[in-house]
């Protein structure tokens, strides 16, 4: 896979890798010259069978705007959380197997993060609390099979202009937040099998 990564465009914009199938494979699609162009916004990368220990140079990547991450990533080396791009107006998360509080708080500093989708043990925390000026700009918040979240907060101004949010199959997580009430901004909201 080295040799193929290398013989790509450096002017791609959009790059999604099917079923990663090693870490060396992996590390060759982040090391990649497409990665570096400064061109590419919108990545999607799908790997099963091991476990990335180490995303930060992928995360380093600030060009990208649109992510999608399908694998196992633990967050727990990381004393701060894991920082994602700055610019992203999208992320995805399926399998990753966050764990840590600082992980979702650096999800919450993304100043223009529009779209936030969690899925499939994305994250595997018991609890999360949404700070006063987290997710500034988040509009569409998706939670889907996190069976092992039993708490969610949401402090007053937090996600200020959230329409859409929806929870399905996050059979532990006992209510909503009681500050969703003041989420005034609130058009659509979806709950099933909760």
């Amino acid at each position: 896979m080295p040799g193929e990564m290398n013989r790509l465009s450096s002017t791609l914009s959009k790059l999604y890798i099917h079923r990663i199938s090693t870490e060396l494979q992996l590390k060759a699609v982040i090391r990649s010259p497409s990665m570096d162009n400064g061109c590419l916004y919108a990545l999607a990368l799908d790997w099963y069978g091991f476990e990335c220990k180490n995303l930060d140079e992928l995360l380093a990547k600030q060009s990208l705007t649109k992510l999608r991450l399908m694998g196992k990533a633990p967050d727990e080396s990381h004393a701060e959380g894991l920082a994602f791009p700055s610019n992203l107006r999208k992320l995805e998360l399926y399998y990753t197997q966050l764990r840590k509080l600082e992980t979702m708080e650096q999800l919450g500093s993304l100043a223009i993060l529009k779209v936030l989708r969690l899925s499939k043990d994305s994250y595997i925390g018991s609890e999360w609390s949404c700070g006063k000026a987290s997710f500034p700009v988040l509009e569409e918040l998706k939670f889907t099979n996190l069976p092992k979240l039993e708490k969610w907060e949401l402090e007053e101004g937090a996600m200020p202009c959230l329409k859409k949010l929806s929870i399905v199959s996050c059979i532990n997580l006992k209510q909503t937040p009681e500050g969703l009430k003041r989420v005034q901004t609130l058009e659509k909201l979806d709950i099933e099998r909760m």
